[in-house]
């Protein structure tokens, strides 16, 4: 984390456990689904090739997002200015929420591992009250 002057905040997350442990259940789950949906024998096995390589893909394209926030300043995610809001928010992951000046909207779902405990508390007060620090 990075401060600037006291009253913004830059915040960089990390690999986590909890994004690891749901693609794992995510994937295990869709395939248990294509095994047992009584789809044939070549279905099932297409569907299991097509969920391990996509389980893969996930797995090493983990998102590593920046956030700076600011109770003066625009902020912003993944260098994109604007304004940021918490889409859902809950003291083990965060949806935040960008809305850039012409109209595009930009999203990150942040876990709580991913980020130092005192930052993603900070990064929590920021979006439920608008307060940095």
């Amino acid at each position: 984390m990075t401060w600037f002057g006291g009253l913004a905040a830059e915040l960089r997350s990390r690999p986590g456990r909890f994004r690891r442990f749901a693609i794992v259940l995510v994937s295990l789950l869709a395939l248990l689904a294509s095994w047992y949906s009584g789809a044939p024998g070549w279905v099932a096995l297409l569907l299991t090739v097509l969920i391990v390589g996509f389980s893969a893909h996930a797995w090493r394209r983990m998102p590593h997002h920046r956030i700076r926030f600011s109770v003066r300043e625009v902020g912003a995610l993944d260098g994109h200015p604007g304004v940021l809001h918490g889409e859902a928010v809950s003291m083990f992951w965060a949806v935040v929420r960008l809305e850039t000046p012409d109209g595009k909207t930009h999203r990150a779902l942040i876990f709580r591992d991913e980020l130092d405990e005192r930052d993603f508390r900070r990064l929590l007060a920021h979006l439920l009250h608008g307060q940095v620090g």
